[in-house]
């Protein structure tokens, strides 16, 4: 494995501890859509009102939408270094 692989590897594991710990579960029992754990409900991500201006907002960490946004590429990624092997 070359050193930028590595590096990247490094990174996703970065994310992944600082996410919201799981697993996690698409909780959809009601018109708000929303990921939850087996212990809470919509204790992940949820859909919320900003409370400055009321528009549409997602109640999450920083680092959980940060992760969720970088899964796509994150997984692209380690499926080449699998087919690669």
């Amino acid at each position: 494995m070359i050193e930028a692989q590595k590096a990247r590897i490094a990174e996703i594991r970065k994310r992944l501890a600082e996410a919201s710990p799981g697993p996690w579960e698409l909780q959809d029992s009601n018109s708000w859509r929303r990921i939850g754990s087996h212990w809470g409900d919509g204790n992940i991500l949820r859909p919320t009102n900003h409370p400055r201006d009321n528009h549409p907002d997602l109640d999450a960490t920083y680092e959980t939408l940060r992760f969720i946004a970088a899964a796509p590429e994150d997984i692209r990624f380690l499926l080449s270094l699998i087919s690669e092997s």
